[in-house]
């Protein structure tokens, strides 16, 4: 059976990556390049989820699981590595376009009318 306080811990703990995130970004906001990757990476290596073992199934962050499965037990971080690697590029990605979709839509919006004679 499964504890009725796991949504409860989940919430908290995405809460704690939110404000982490945010203070990333407060903390880089005078180079936004870099605030931008500062905060995806934080998002995406917090909040990539992972199976605890391939035997349990109930899900977990996979950072914290890398870092206790390699301090503390035999099993391969290979299993953790991926997903993260994925989630963080896919994350990357999507924010840099949407970086540059932003920029182009400021550009127009923000540019004078030319007109013609």
């Amino acid at each position: 059976m499964q504890d009725p306080n796991i949504p409860i811990m989940w919430y908290a703990y995405l809460a704690g990556v939110l404000g982490l995130m945010i203070a990333t970004w407060w903390m880089f906001r005078q180079r936004s390049e870099l605030a931008q990757f500062a905060t995806v990476t934080v998002g995406a290596w917090l909040l990539t989820p992972v199976a605890l073992t391939p035997e349990i199934p109930q899900w977990a962050p996979a950072f914290f699981v890398l870092v206790l499965d390699g301090l503390f037990t035999d099993h391969s971080i290979e299993r953790v590595i991926w997903p993260m690697a994925f989630v963080w590029v896919a994350a990357l990605l999507l924010s840099l376009a949407a970086r540059i979709a932003w920029q182009k839509w400021r550009g127009k919006a923000g540019a004078p009318k030319a007109e013609e004679h």
